[in-house]
This record gives C-alpha cells, sequence and structure tokens, in this order.
C-alpha cells in the first residue's frame, strides 16, 4: 500500500491529506460530492442515451417509457424493414377490410371464380402488376364486381352513367364505320 503523503485524490489529483482515513480516495469532502455528482451526470447522460428511438433516434420522452420506438410510424418502419413482404400482406388485408368491408379470402374467392380477369374485357393483371380493383356502388356502397384499372377508371369517369357509356360506346362505332369509308375511299383497304 502506498505511504499516506503519496496518496492522490482520485478527483482532483491533490495529494491526499494524512489526517484522512486510510481507505479515502478523495482529498476532502468536496470533492467527493463533486465525484459523486459527475457520476450521477453520467449515469443521467447515460440513461438518456439509451432512452432513444430505435428507428429514427429522437431522444424519447417520459411517456415513452419502457419504449423502443418514438411514435407508430417509427414501430410501423421498423416492422415494414424487418419483413417487407409480410408488412405488405397486412396492409393490403387491412386496406380490403376498411374499404369494402371483405376479407382477402372472400377478394381471392372472387378472383379465382372470374377466372382471375375483370368482369368487363376479361382482361387479367400481369404478375406483379395492378391487380383487379372492386368496384362498387358509389351510392349504395355495395360491390359489384372486380374490373381492371383501365375498366374501373373508365366507368367512374363515365359517372357509372350507363346512358352516357351507351352513347360513347355508339360514338366508337359510328367513328369505326366512318374510319372504313374512308380507308376505303383512300384505297388502303
Amino acid at each position: 500500500m502506498a505511504e499516506r503523503g503519496s496518496r492522490k485524490c482520485q478527483f482532483c489529483g491533490e495529494p491526499i491529506p494524512a489526517s484522512r482515513r486510510s481507505d479515502a480516495i478523495y482529498c476532502s469532502k468536496k470533492c467527493l460530492s463533486d465525484a459523486n455528482h459527475a457520476k450521477r451526470g453520467e449515469r443521467r447522460r447515460a440513461q438518456r442515451e439509451a432512452l432513444r428511438c430505435v428507428e429514427c433516434g429522437r431522444t424519447l420522452t417520459a411517456g415513452h417509457a419502457g419504449a423502443k420506438y418514438c411514435s407508430s410510424l417509427c414501430a410501423s418502419r421498423a416492422r415494414t424493414a424487418k419483413d417487407p413482404a409480410q408488412t405488405k400482406e397486412r396492409f393490403r388485408r387491412g386496406a380490403i377490410a376498411r374499404r369494402y368491408g371483405m376479407t382477402l379470402e372472400e377478394y381471392d374467392e372472387r378472383v379465382a371464380a372470374r377466372g382471375g380477369g375483370c368482369a368487363i374485357c376479361g382482361k387479367v393483371p400481369a404478375p406483379g402488376k395492378r391487380r383487379l380493383h372492386v368496384d362498387h356502388d358509389h351510392e349504395t356502397g355495395l360491390n359489384r364486381d372486380l374490373l381492371c384499372h383501365g375498366c374501373n377508371v373508365g366507368l367512374g369517369n363515365f359517372g357509372d352513367d350507363p346512358e352516357r357509356l351507351e352513347a360513347a360506346a355508339q360514338y366508337l362505332r359510328q367513328w369505326a364505320a366512318m374510319a372504313s369509308l374512308l380507308k376505303k375511299s383512300k384505297g388502303e383497304g
């Protein structure tokens, strides 16, 4: 063990007076108090560092005691990063239930019953592309059938009005007939 006069204070580095106890590591009560205060500050800083959102790094407030994330958005981002396919499936399941009041299984049954194609044009969406839309009556909210994107938007653009759709079909037939006559008169057909 070092001699009494050669011992140094662990806080300020000054020699510890011989009048202090033999196991003393500080030269005075002030150094002891200051050292304890500094240790408390270090512990608090370490606790604050530990109270950060795992996703964005923001400091968590007292209301987040025991939480890993600062918000539901950060928790959702973390889940998505962990398993993107499961998150996409959960989102799709929730969206179909919220918008159309049907389960994903009911939607898949309708797709299978349709042979995977649109109720109007029969077109089957390419894998990985847009899925069939659930067409619904905007006045009653009732689901009608499954349509491709083009047919669903087309109905919406015509305001779900059968007369306007029939007038548009008649217009296209007339134009096709006129174009055919023009081609024949020019000798193209």
